[in-house]
């Protein structure tokens, strides 16, 4: 009885997009807006991710925003801005 109410461990599918990956859109994202543009937008960012992690075989735009969400990004409304955790609780 005791083997059917327990599970053994599994370790599911490993993660396609590492902190590396998250960090690098981050840091792009506070860069300059590739020429021709205002602002990053998610499909350039998830191109300029693919070209320079050659291990990275695909992300969605989606999964872009989302890593923009999280961390208080928006480069589609504010140019360049970083808001240091500092500043955002005087907030």
């Amino acid at each position: 009885v005791e083997a059917t109410i327990t599970d053994a461990f599994r370790s599911g599918q490993p993660k396609k997009i590492l902190p590396d990956h998250e960090a690098f859109v981050i840091a792009t994202a506070c860069t300059d807006a590739p020429e021709g543009h205002a602002h990053w937008t998610a499909a350039a960012l998830k191109e300029r991710l693919l070209a320079t992690y050659a291990d990275l075989k695909t992300i969605s735009d989606e999964r872009i925003r989302r890593i923009l969400l999280t961390n208080k990004l928006k480069p589609w409304r504010e140019k360049n801005v970083v808001h240091s955790k500092a500043h955002a609780s005087l907030s």
